[in-house]
C-alpha cells in the first residue's frame, strides 16, 4: 500500500486555486456596504461617479445618502484558516442583488432595468430622484431648444411655487421622467418608458401628468414607502433591522480596525508578524493590537468570539484587507492634500532622490504651499499656514536630469496639479538637479519661467563643510584619525568599558557621511575630554588582557593624539562646525523667510572673514595651549623633517615661492588660511542664487518701513517685481506693479512695525483688500528654503 500524498498533483492545485480564485472574485465589494449607514449596493458607488461626471446632483428636496469614494474591490484572505472556508448565508443572501444591480445606474431612471426587485426599489427611493447641478449646461435639440431648471418649479394660481419633486432628468439621454410613476405605475406613457424631450410641448405635459389619477397614486405609494422606510414599518422591517444591526456592528469594528492602522502607520510600526492567526505567537502588531483591544471593548471580544466559535468567516484581519485599509486611508490623506494645494493655486516642488533598501532610486515629492483658511466670523483672522506635504515616493529609472524631469512632469499630469502654477523649485545641489544647461531646474525653467530655482540651503552649508575639508591633507586626515578612534574603541565591549570609565557624560561619535554639519557631535567629546580619550587607548595600549594587535593599534592612534597640531585641528574645527550647526538648525525651520537666510549666511561669512586673522589664529593657539597643558606635552609645532619638494617651473618669468621653513607659519598658511579661505569663498559662491531671489521679495518682508520709501523708488520696486512675475511666453503677469505700489501704500501706515508677512496676508484676506500684496506674499511664502529630511527618514 503506497503512502499517502504530502503533496497536491498539479491538477489538483491548479483546482484548488482555481476555486480560491472564485471564492475571492465572489467576497469583492462585500467590505463597501459597511463603511456608510445605508446598506447600499456596489453599484451605487459606481453610480455616484458617474453621476459626478455629468455634474448630476440629488434633488434638494429629497433626504439623500451618500456612498464611499471609491469601490473597494475586496479580496479575501485565502491564506487564513477562517476565510478558506465557504461564506456564511447572510453575505451570500445579498449577492443575487448585488449581481442584479450591477450595471443599474439608480440615478439615473433611463438605465434602471425593467425588473425591480423590492430591495432595490427601495435602495432607489431612499436615493430619490437626481437632478444636474445649477452650472450643468442643458444640451440644445435641432430645434434650438433646451430642458432648463425652470421646470422643476410649478407656479401656483394664487402664485405660491410648488416643488415638482417627482421630475427626473436622464443626462445621458437628454430626457425627462416621472420618478414616482415609473417604479409604482404599469400604465405606458413616455414620462415612464423610454423619456419625454419634447422641449416646445413640455409645460402643457407636465400640467397633465401631474393631475392624472394614475400619477397621483404613484405619488401616494412613493410617499408611503418613503415613510415606512423612515419609521422601520416595511414588510420586510425586520430583515431590514437585522441588516441594520449587522451594518452597525461591522461599522464599529472597522472604526476601530482604522483606528490601529493609523496608529500603526504614525509609529512607523510593522504591520505582519510570521503568522496570521489569532492569539498565536509572532502573529504581529495589528493582530496583537486586535487582541489587546478585546480585552477592554465589548465589541471586540464579540467580534473575536464570533471567528473563534466559526459563526463568520469574513473576519476582515487578514493581509488583504489591512493592505486595502492602508490604501483607502492613503488616498483619502493625499486627496486632502492634493485639494489644499489646488485651493491654494501657487505652490513649489521639493525634491530629493535616495535608494531604498532594494537599491531601488526613490525620488521625494514634497509641495510647499500657502494655506488660507477663512475664519469663523467675518472680523476674525484667517488662518495661514505654510505647509510642506509629502505625497510619496516616486520610483526613478533615469536620473539625468531629463529622465528626472520627465518622472515630475508626469506625475504633476497624472495629479492634475498645473505647470503654470509652480513657483519655486528646491533640490540639492546635484549636477543632474541644478545644472544650468541640462539640469531639471533648467528644463522646467524652459517650461515655465516663473518657477525659480532655490537650492537647498542645509545642503549648501553641508557641501561648503565638505569643500573645506577636502581642500588640504591635514583637514582630510583629521577626520580619519576620529573615525579609526571610534572604531577602534565600539569594536569591542572591552575597549567601550575602559572609555566609560575615563568619559563619563560624552562618548565618541561616528561620522555621517552626508550631513557634515552634524560631525560637530564626532569633535564634541575630543574638545571637552581629550585628555580622557587619550588616556583611554594609553590604557588599554599598556593592559596586558588585550591582543598585541589592539594594544599596538591603540598606542598608534594614542601617538596621534599626542601631537600639539592635531589639538589645533579640533580647536579649528569645533569653532567652525559649531557655527554651521548652529545655523543649519535655523535652516530647517519650516517658517524661516529668504532675508533671514541671507542674513545668517553673511553673519557666519563676517565671521569667518574676522576669524581669519592673525589675532584669530592666536586665540586658536590659546585654546590648543590649554589642551596642550591636559595632555602634558608641549605647545609647540615640531620641526620638520622631511624635505621641502621643490616645484619645477614651467615658464621663465615665474619666480620661485620661497618655502616656508618654521612649523608655526607653515600651519596657519597651508591649514588654518586654506580652510577658512575655502569655507568663505563656498559660501559666497553658493549663496549668490538666494541673494538674486531676496533681493525682488525683499522689500515685502518689512511692509511697514514702506511708509518711508520715496513712492518712485517704491514703484521701481514694484515694477521689478512685476517683471520677473512676468511668464516669459504668454507675457501674463501674477501681480500689476502700479497697483501693487497704490496697495502698499495705503498698506504700510496703517499695519503695526511688529507684523510678520503672515500676519500681513492675514489682515489682507480678513479685510478683502490689496489682492496684489496678497498674491506676491503668497509667491513669496511658496518659496523653498530647506529641503524636508523625508529620505533620510525613510531611506531604510
Amino acid at each position: 500500500m503506497s503512502a499517502p500524498r504530502k503533496k497536491l498533483s498539479g491538477a489538483a492545485f491548479r483546482k484548488k486555486r482555481r476555486l480560491q480564485e472564485e471564492d475571492t472574485s465572489k467576497m469583492a465589494g462585500s467590505l463597501n456596504r459597511f463603511f456608510k449607514p445605508d446598506p447600499v449596493l456596489k453599484a451605487v458607488s459606481e453610480t455616484k461617479e458617474n453621476r459626478e461626471a455629468v455634474d448630476v446632483e440629488p434633488h434638494p428636496s429629497t433626504s439623500t445618502t451618500t456612498v464611499g469614494e471609491h469601490s473597494l474591490g475586496i479580496e479575501s484572505d485565502t491564506n487564513t484558516e477562517e476565510e478558506s472556508s465557504p461564506k456564511s448565508s447572510s453575505s451570500s443572501s445579498s449577492e443575487d442583488e448585488n449581481a442584479k444591480s450591477t450595471l443599474a445606474d439608480l440615478f439615473d431612471p433611463a438605465d434602471w432595468p425593467e425588473m425591480l426587485t423590492s430591495s432595490l426599489k427601495e435602495t432607489i427611493v431612499l436615493k430619490g430622484p437626481a437632478k444636474p447641478k445649477e452650472h450643468f449646461a442643458f444640451p440644445k435639440d435641432a430645434s434650438k431648444r433646451r430642458f432648463t431648471s425652470t421646470h422643476y418649479r410649478r407656479r401656483l394660481g394664487n402664485g405660491e411655487v410648488h416643488v415638482r419633486k417627482w421630475l427626473s432628468y436622464s443626462p445621458r439621454l437628454d430626457k425627462i421622467f416621472c420618478f414616482c410613476c415609473k417604479l409604482f405605475t404599469t400604465t405606458k406613457m413616455s414620462l415612464t418608458t423610454g423619456g419625454y424631450n419634447d422641449w416646445k410641448n413640455l409645460s402643457q405635459c407636465l400640467a397633465t401628468h401631474e393631475v392624472s389619477p394614475s400619477h397621483l397614486t404613484a405619488m401616494g405609494n412613493w410617499t408611503e414607502l418613503l415613510t415606512r422606510l423612515g419609521s422601520g414599518s416595511t414588510i420586510d422591517h425586520s430583515y431590514q433591522r437585522l441588516l441594520a444591526t449587522e451594518t452597525q456592528h461591522w461599522q464599529n469594528v472597522l472604526q476601530r480596525l482604522v483606528a490601529i492602522v493609523q496608529y500603526l502607520g504614525k509609529q512607523c510600526l510593522a504591520f505582519r508578524g510570521s503568522s496570521d492567526t489569532l492569539y498565536s505567537e509572532n502573529n504581529g502588531n495589528y493582530l496583537k493590537l486586535v487582541e489587546m483591544m478585546a480585552t477592554f471593548d465589548s465589541v471586540m471580544q464579540s467580534h473575536l468570539k464570533k471567528i473563534q466559535n466559526s459563526e463568520i468567516h469574513q473576519h476582515y484581519l487578514g493581509k488583504d484587507i489591512q493592505n486595502e485599509l492602508i490604501g483607502l486611508i492613503s488616498k483619502e490623506i493625499r486627496r486632502c492634500i492634493l485639494r489644499l494645494l489646488k485651493d491654494a493655486k501657487y505652490y513649489s516642488i521639493i525634491l530629493d532622490c535616495t535608494p531604498d533598501i532594494t537599491l531601488v532610486e526613490q525620488m521625494t515629492m514634497v509641495f510647499r504651499f500657502v494655506s488660507v483658511k477663512q475664519g469663523d466670523s467675518p472680523i476674525a483672522n484667517p488662518e495661514i499656514h505654510i505647509e510642506e506635504r509629502f505625497l510619496g515616493f516616486l520610483p526613478v529609472h533615469n536620473s539625468s536630469g531629463e529622465g528626472l524631469t520627465e518622472a515630475i512632469l508626469n506625475e504633476l499630469e497624472m495629479l492634475k496639479i498645473p505647470l503654470s502654477d509652480m513657483r519655486g523649485q528646491g533640490y540639492d545641489n546635484g549636477s543632474n538637479m541644478k545644472g544650468k544647461h541640462s539640469g531639471v531646474q533648467k528644463r522646467i525653467m524652459d517650461l515655465n519661467s516663473r518657477a525659480f530655482y532655490v537650492p537647498c540651503s542645509a545642503h549648501s552649508l553641508n557641501l561648503v563643510v565638505n569643500d573645506a575639508a577636502m581642500c588640504c591633507r591635514d583637514a582630510s586626515t583629521f577626520f580619519g584619525i576620529l573615525q579609526k578612534i571610534y572604531v577602534f574603541l565600539s569594536g569591542s565591549t572591552n575597549r567601550w568599558d575602559v572609555l566609560k570609565k575615563h568619559v563619563s557624560k560624552l562618548t565618541v561619535k561616528p561620522l555621517s557621511d552626508t550631513r557634515w554639519s552634524s560631525r560637530i557631535d564626532a569633535i564634541r567629546p575630543f574638545r571637552f575630554h581629550v585628555g580622557e580619550v587619550y588616556g583611554t587607548l594609553i590604557e588599554i595600549g599598556g593592559d596586558m588582557n588585550f591582543a598585541a594587535l589592539a594594544k599596538i593599534e591603540a598606542s598608534s592612534l594614542a601617538k596621534e593624539l599626542n601631537k600639539f597640531k592635531f589639538l589645533c585641528l579640533i580647536i579649528l574645527w569645533f569653532n567652525i562646525l559649531s557655527r554651521i550647526n548652529s545655523v543649519s538648525k535655523v535652516l530647517q525651520s519650516q517658517s524661516i523667510y529668504l532675508p533671514d537666510v541671507v542674513e545668517l549666511l553673511e553673519s557666519i561669512k563676517t565671521i569667518f572673514q574676522s576669524y581669519r586673522t592673525d589675532d584669530g589664529f592666536e586665540d586658536l593657539l590659546k585654546e590648543a595651549g590649554e589642551l596642550a597643558v591636559e595632555m602634558e606635552i608641549d605647545p609647540v609645532f615640531p620641526p620638520q623633517v622631511h624635505q621641502t619638494r621643490k616645484k619645477k617651473r614651467l615658464f621663465l618669468y615665474e619666480v620661485p615661492d620661497d618655502p616656508i621653513l618654521e612649523p608655526k607659519n607653515k600651519f596657519k598658511v597651508e591649514c588654518f588660511f586654506t580652510i577658512l579661505d575655502t569655507t568663505i569663498k563656498s559660501v559666497h559662491e553658493r549663496y549668490e542664487q538666494l541673494k538674486f531671489h531676496s533681493t525682488h521679495f525683499q522689500f515685502l518682508y518689512d511692509i511697514h518701513k514702506l511708509k518711508d520709501v520715496q513712492k518712485e523708488d517704491l514703484l521701481q520696486f514694484c515694477m521689478e517685481l512685476q517683471n520677473v512675475l512676468t511668464d516669459v511666453k504668454s507675457k501674463e503677469s501674477d501681480v500689476d506693479g502700479r497697483q501693487l505700489c497704490e496697495e502698499l501704500a495705503v498698506l504700510a501706515p496703517v499695519i503695526k512695525p511688529t507684523m510678520t508677512p503672515v500676519d500681513i496676508l492675514a489682515y489682507a484676506v480678513r479685510n478683502g483688500f490689496a489682492p496684489n500684496v496678497a498674491i506676491a506674499l503668497r509667491i513669496m511664502l511658496t518659496l523653498p528654503i530647506t529641503l524636508p529630511q523625508v529620505s533620510e527618514a525613510f531611506r531604510n
